[in-house]
Parts: C-alpha cells; sequence; structure tokens
C-alpha cells in the first residue's frame, strides 16, 4: 500500500509532486505535520498541509517507489508551535460545567481567552469553537488525560453533543491504550504526566508542581467547595480557572517535553505523539529496523 508522505511547505495548492525517500527532499529545517483527506492507497490521493503558522494548503500526490516510508508522520514546525492550555471548573454536586477556560501562547506572551460560562450545552460548543478558531498545534493542562477531556466529553453527551471537533479534520479525541488522548491534527500532551516523567515530584498536585518548578501558586479557591465558591464568586472563580490553565503551560513549557520529543522524533523518524506516548524500546526498534531495510535485512 502507498502512504502519505511529507512535502515541501512551498508548495502551492493543486500542484503535483512525485514523493521520494525522505533524505531527498529539499525540506526546510523544522518538523512539518500532514493530514490525509482521503483513503490511503496507491494511485494518486490527496493531503492537507498543515503547518504552525496555521496556514492550509492542499496539494496532490503521485505515488512513487519509496526508499523509506512511515506509516504516518505528526511532526511539528521547530520555534512556532502553537499550545493552548485549559481548564475545566465544574460542580462537585451535580458534575455540571461552570466554566472553561483557556490560555494560548502566541510567541513571547501568554494571552488568555475570555473565560466560557453559560448553559453546558454553550460552555462545551464555544470551547469547541474556540479550539477551531485559535487552531492549536499542542492541547495541553493539568491531568486533562484523566479529568478534563473525559469530564467534557461525557457532559457533552448528556446535552446531546455526540463529537467533540477539536481535531484539525473536525473529528474528537480518541482514547489511546486507556491511557492517553489523540486529536487528529493536534498534539495532546498532558503538563501533569510532563511534570511526573520528568520531575518524579513528591507530590503531584498543581499547586506543589508550580511552586517547585515556577515559584508560584494557585489561587485561593477551594476545588472541594467549589458550588459554594461559585456561588459566592463567579468572577473569583473564573480567574483561578484561567491560572491553573497558565499555570499549566507553563510547567510544560519548563520541563520542555515538546522540544524533547520533537527531537527524538526527527531521530527515531516516528510522529511526535508516538513519542509522548511510547517508551525507548519503541524508539529504538524504529532505529534498527530502519536500518535493517537498508541493508536488505527482514525483520519478523
Amino acid at each position: 500500500t502507498c502512504r502519505f508522505y511529507p512535502m515541501p511547505v512551498a508548495t502551492p495548492p493543486g500542484q503535483r509532486w512525485e514523493a521520494r525517500a525522505l533524505d531527498q527532499l529539499a525540506l526546510p529545517d523544522g518538523l512539518w505535520h500532514f493530514v490525509p483527506l482521503g483513503p490511503l492507497g496507491c494511485g494518486s490521493w490527496r493531503v492537507e498541509v498543515t503547518v504552525a503558522t496555521n496556514a492550509i494548503m492542499r496539494a496532490e500526490i503521485i505515488a512513487a517507489d519509496f526508499d523509506f516510508i512511515d506509516d504516518e508522520y505528526l511532526y511539528l514546525r521547530a520555534g512556532t508551535t502553537g499550545v493552548l492550555a485549559f481548564d475545566v471548573e465544574t460542580s462537585i454536586k451535580e458534575g455540571t460545567i461552570y466554566t472553561i477556560c483557556y490560555v494560548v501562547r502566541e510567541g513571547e506572551e501568554v494571552r488568555s481567552g475570555d473565560p466560557i460560562q453559560g448553559s453546558e450545552r454553550e460552555i462545551i460548543e464555544a470551547f469547541s469553537l474556540a479550539v477551531a478558531e485559535e487552531d492549536p498545534d499542542v492541547i495541553t493542562g493539568y491531568n486533562i488525560d484523566n479529568y478534563d477531556i473525559p469530564t467534557v466529553m461525557e457532559r457533552a453527551k448528556e446535552n446531546g453533543i455526540e463529537e467533540l471537533n477539536w481535531g484539525r479534520d473536525h473529528t474528537g479525541p480518541k482514547h489511546i491504550m486507556g491511557r492517553f488522548w489523540r486529536l487528529n491534527g493536534r498534539l495532546v500532551a498532558d503538563a501533569w504526566w510532563a511534570a511526573k516523567m520528568e520531575l518524579r515530584p513528591k507530590q503531584e498536585t498543581l499547586n506543589h508542581v508550580a511552586k517547585l518548578v515556577l515559584g508560584e501558586e494557585k489561587l485561593d479557591v477551594d476545588p472541594k467547595q467549589m458550588d459554594a465558591e461559585w456561588e459566592r464568586d463567579k468572577d473569583k472563580v473564573m480567574r483561578y480557572c484561567v491560572k491553573d490553565a497558565e499555570l499549566s503551560l507553563r510547567i510544560l513549557e519548563h520541563v520542555g517535553t515538546l522540544r524533547k520529543n520533537m527531537d527524538l522524533a526527527a531521530v527515531s523518524k516516528l510522529p511526535v505523539e508516538d513519542v509522548l506516548t511510547s517508551g525507548s524500546s519503541t524508539l529504538i526498534d524504529s532505529i534498527l529496523i530502519r536500518e535493517a531495510d537498508r541493508e536488505g535485512i527482514a525483520v519478523p
């Protein structure tokens, strides 16, 4: 079978390229992200090429003989990665969503979006729209794998929303191995997991890790009394929510998980999301199997 292949970012819309071996392509420095738009197979098929500048181009790739090929590429352009961090505050008694807040990394600045409130359906739909408009390469937060993403998905279904169209192809999050989440066209990088793996902190709470690496603390809101806190001062809770999102983003950046994993992806020729969710043995296998293939040695 034929699979999709990297293309130079300068490709004009609709131009045909002959796919060649990776080391024969004149790719600019940096890592790129590619989303297939049609079924994969020999012949011609279409791909959407998305770079971190948010420019979207379409091009047609013609199947050819490959010296080197992978099933999938999910690479990010170094140095220009857009990151969105979010946080969800919910009712302790009812489990319903009070607000979703988010911040976005824009160059040297961290910009916060307006905290989203209203009915649950309005909150979820507004946040999905914010993801589409901000178009981040990476979505993060603190313990989003285990709490925020599952919570929003559960509440979405309760409100008649079948799928959260957070992916660049408008599909929803997919649970992988019961542990991680994947989004087509975006990386999901949990700041909690990154801190756990890199720092091995004695306590894994956001407040403890923020004090440890940033010298800062969460705002003074008791999450165990969230219903009372929301009733007493909604604005304070929303400031607390925004602060949590901001701390998550800065923790992820501090531990350097994205940069390290992009470098490992470039060396191992694996998608960044595979590097994020795999052990070192997977990376080693990827390198050795490709070397064996170049030497004409079959690997069972």
